[in-house]
C-alpha cells in the first residue's frame, strides 16, 4: 500500500516537535532549580530524542521502500520517568525550589505534550496497517505518560506536604 504523503508530513512535523521538546526539556532541566526538576527533565529529554530517532527510522523506511516498517516500537519503559521523579522528589527541598520558574516550565511543557497527543492521534486517525497503529498508539501512550509525570511535578510545587502524603500514604489511622 502506498504511502500517504500526509503521513510523510505528519512524520516531518513530529520530528520538529520532538526536537523543540528535546531541546525545550534540556534547557528546562538546567534552569530547574531542584535536583526532582533537573532528573525530571532530563528524562523527558532522553525520551523525545528516542521518540525522534524512531521517526527517523520510520521515515526513511517509508520514503525508500514506500512502506510503513514492520517492526514493533519499542515502548520506553513506561514506569522510568515516574520512578526517577519519585525518588528524586523523597531527596528534594521545598525551600529550594523557585516557584514560578518551575511552574512556567511545568505548564509550557503540558502544553507541547498536549500538541504532541493531538498530532499523534490523528496520525494514528490516518493509520491503514497495524504496525503503524500500533507505533502510533504506543507513542500516544508515552506522551501521555509525560504528561502525568509533570502533572505530578506540578502538584508537588503547589503543595509538597500535601503530594508527600498523598504519594507516601502517611497517615495517622489507627493510632
Amino acid at each position: 500500500m502506498e504511502v500517504k504523503e500526509t503521513v510523510l508530513r505528519g512524520l516531518e512535523l513530529a520530528l520538529k516537535m520532538e526536537a523543540d521538546g528535546k531541546q525545550f526539556y534540556q534547557k528546562a532541566s538546567e534552569n530547574s532549580s531542584n535536583e526532582a526538576g533537573k532528573k525530571l527533565f532530563a528524562s523527558l529529554a532522553e525520551e523525545e530524542d528516542e521518540h525522534a530517532r524512531q521517526f527517523v527510522t520510520i521515515y526513511n523506511h517509508l520514503k525508500e521502500k514506500n512502506t510503513w516498517p514492520l517492526q514493533k516500537h519499542e515502548d520506553v519503559n513506561k514506569q522510568k520517568i515516574r520512578t526517577i521523579f519519585a525518588e528524586s522528589l523523597a531527596e528534594a527541598r521545598a525551600e529550594n525550589i523557585q516557584y514560578d520558574t518551575e511552574m512556567k516550565a511545568v505548564e509550557t511543557a503540558r502544553k507541547m505534550e498536549d500538541d504532541s497527543i493531538s498530532l499523534y492521534e490523528g496520525l494514528l486517525k490516518q493509520a491503514t496497517s497495524e504496525p503503524e497503529r500500533s507505533f502510533f498508539t504506543s507513542v500516544i501512550a508515552e506522551e501521555r505518560q509525560h504528561s502525568l509525570a509533570l502533572n505530578d511535578y506540578a502538584e508537588y510545587l503547589r503543595d509538597p506536604a500535601g503530594w508527600f502524603m498523598v504519594k507516601e500514604h502517611h497517615s495517622l489511622d489507627g493510632v
